[in-house]
């Protein structure tokens, strides 16, 4: 009997002291080495969202061989942590827990140093030569030297004209401004090549002018440009955005009316972009400003001076203008004519009878 008992007690202390095991702290690592001598190594720690021990969880990193930090601080389940700046040095990497039954995580990572840092220019390269911009030919070699080991190396090129890529030698280009950053996985070793700048054999930029400077409100805008390429096309822009009028290039200059939409407002900044096939689009030169005169939006006619007068006496009117360029000029019912008129200015009239004066139905016009 005691002997079942036993056996019966010692099977539940295991299935206990096992459930207590189940729980893991799983953690990764990884580490960058430093570059060209300047302690720029670093380390990565993350606890898994597998792990099932308890928070908070901490980490320690220390240098064991130059005595390098020690570094410390919090972590959260699910979200790396970087130590940055690091010096050459062999690390241990200690990640802690809430739950004391769980040995805490202990790895060693050793920080090198790379050298040569990373350098490249470029070997060769061409302009885009397609006269029809169908096919861009243009392209771009470089050397590239340093770094951890060439299948390391990290290629990321942009460039004005929305291009990208990560190939070492790019080729089928466009014109445009070509940026080039290549990074080390390996090592926090980097390096940026000067900007390239290519060219399309077309559109060639003319110059834009206007024969409309100052115009008033809905009329006309009208907009001349200097040349034109044979089938491209030659968009309106105000303020950047490109509007819905066009035309097309003939060879010879162009005559664009724009008449909107959008309506133009006093300021608007007008430019004219060309584009044709896969070419990058290029702006003419220069950049017109809409003079936009807004005109005159009401007249008030009223006494200026006594209403009631001797026959053969005068007295006086004033038009209150609202809008509109001075000077004005108008007519006035049974009153005189008007012209470089300043709003609220003194009009002199001499009845001999009763006399109604009246602006109903009249044009104001401005000075524009």
């Amino acid at each position: 009997m005691n002997k079942i008992k036993l056996f019966a007690l010692l099977t539940i202390s295991l299935l206990g002291f096992s459930s207590t095991f189940a729980q893991v702290l799983n953690v990764t690592t990884s580490k960058k080495d430093a570059c060209a001598g300047a302690g720029n190594g670093s380390i990565t720690i993350t606890v898994d969202n597998t792990t099932t021990t308890a928070a908070p969880y901490s980490y320690f990193v220390l240098g064991l061989t130059n005595g390098s930090g020690p570094f410390v601080g919090a972590l959260t389940k699910g979200v790396p942590v970087t130590l940055t700046n690091l010096p050459v040095d062999n690390y241990l990497v200690n990640v802690a827990d809430n739950s004391p039954s769980v040995a805490n995580f202990n790895t060693f990572l050793a920080i090198t140093d790379v050298s040569p840092g990373i350098s490249a220019s470029i070997t060769t390269f061409q302009d885009n030569l397609d006269p029809t911009c169908v096919s861009p030919n243009g392209f771009i070699n470089i050397s590239v030297a340093g770094g951890s080991a060439p299948a390391n190396l990290v290629y990321s090129w942009t460039a004005s004209n929305g291009f990208t890529s990560s190939s070492k030698n790019i080729a089928g280009l466009a014109g445009g401004t070509y940026n080039l950053t290549i990074t080390d996985n390996n090592a926090n070793c980097s390096f940026v090549l000067p900007p390239k700048t290519l060219t399309d054999l077309l559109p060639n930029i003319y110059n834009i002018s206007t024969s409309t400077p100052s115009l008033c409100t809905g009329s006309t805008y009208v907009i001349n440009v200097s040349g034109s390429d044979a089938g491209v096309t030659y968009t309106v822009l105000i303020n950047g955005v490109a509007t819905t009028t066009t035309a097309v290039g003939t060879g010879a200059a162009l005559v664009i009316n724009y008449n909107g939409p959008p309506a133009l407002v006093n300021g608007d900044l007008i430019t004219v972009q060309a584009a044709l096939g896969l070419c990058t689009p290029v702006t003419m030169n220069n950049t017109l400003t809409a003079n936009i005169n807004t005109p005159p939006t009401s007249a008030t006619l009223s006494a200026n001076g006594l209403t009631t007068i001797c026959a053969g006496s005068s007295t006086t009117l004033k038009v209150a203008i609202v809008g509109g360029t001075p000077n004005f000029g108008f007519n006035i019912t049974n009153g005189p004519a008007q012209a470089g008129y300043v709003s609220g200015s003194a009009i002199t009239v001499s009845p001999l009878v009763t006399t109604t004066y009246d602006l109903t139905g009249q044009t104001i016009t401005d000075s524009k």
